[in-house]
């Protein structure tokens, strides 16, 4: 299936009367928000749905909760932060899908190991 911003993806098993038997599908609905992709499922097993890019997977979308959408926001601002030593730094936000991001050693810290994230065009 293509895949786009504004579009949902609906897991289900449908009761197939001339083959006698139960029939998995993922059919697309309407997303309720126009810079999200929406998932949602049907029935008690849990789905996967995995977002690829060329062939090569990109993000999983796990759903455990039936009838409960899962959303993940399409924009063109992005969220990074690193665990460095075992600690997580703060999330540092841009807009430049090129951008470098860039650990370094935060020195007016008032304990070492502290970590910040620049970001460079």
């Amino acid at each position: 299936m293509k895949v786009s911003i504004g579009k949902g993806f609906r897991a289900q098993i449908k009761q197939d009367s001339a083959q006698q038997a139960y029939v998995f599908e993922v059919i697309e609905v309407a997303s309720s928000a126009p810079n999200e992709l929406q998932f949602e499922k049907t029935f008690l097993l849990d789905v996967v749905f995995t977002i690829c890019k060329d062939d090569v997977p990109l993000q999983p979308v796990a759903l455990a909760n039936n009838y409960m959408k899962s959303s993940l926001v399409m924009s063109d601002t992005f969220y990074i932060s690193a665990i460095i030593n075992g600690v997580t730094t703060d999330i540092t936000t841009f807009k430049d899908p090129n951008a470098t991001i860039t650990a370094v050693n935060d020195t007016s810290a008032t304990a070492k190991g502290y970590y910040t994230l620049l970001v460079s065009d």
